[in-house]
């Protein structure tokens, strides 16, 4: 009887071990809409400029730019600097150029509906929010509705295409 009872001292905590680092697994894995999600909030953070950013910073963020988009990639924002088909290091020169526009600027990502079509693809739509202070002190505010087709390429989620949905699409 006491070997049972030893037996089973050991194997319940062995068992809650096992099953909580299952789910600690489980919870915390890098599922594609995670990765996707990363790849946004990174798009976010080099197209943001803080008040006194070094010219050192801005770089090491323009550098991250080349790791976030196919080559070739299809931009549409009704803009003509960023509106047709651009290289990755065309990209990061245009986001270069929209940041100097600014002395601050704040990019966020709101209501975002991630749909994975496998095993490489994923559409994106979302709210993008702009807050910043334009070189002449102006304040800019800009909300669009933004579609987004991302592709997986050597095992990192890229963005392949970015445009401005139109309301009625919705």
């Amino acid at each position: 009887m006491t070997l049972r009872l030893q037996w089973w001292h050991i194997a319940v905590p062995v068992l809650i071990l096992v099953l909580g680092g299952l789910s600690f697994w489980y919870l915390n894995r890098n599922t594609d809409e995670a990765e996707i999600r990363l790849t946004l909030k990174q798009l976010c953070s080099v197209g943001s400029k803080a008040e006194g950013e070094s010219a050192a910073a801005a770089a090491i963020k323009l550098q991250r730019s080349n790791e976030l988009f196919t080559d070739p990639c299809r931009l549409d924002f009704r803009h003509s600097m960023f509106q047709g088909d651009f290289s990755v290091s065309e990209i990061a020169a245009n986001i270069a150029r929209f940041r100097m526009l600014f002395q601050t600027v704040q990019i966020e990502i709101r209501d975002l509906h991630i749909m994975v079509t496998p095993p490489d693809g994923a559409q994106v739509y979302f709210t993008g929010l702009l807050d910043g202070v334009a070189r002449n002190g102006e304040q800019v505010g800009e909300v669009r509705d933004l579609f987004c087709k991302l592709k997986k390429v050597d095992g990192k989620w890229r963005i392949s295409e970015m445009n401005i949905r139109e309301v009625l699409e919705k």
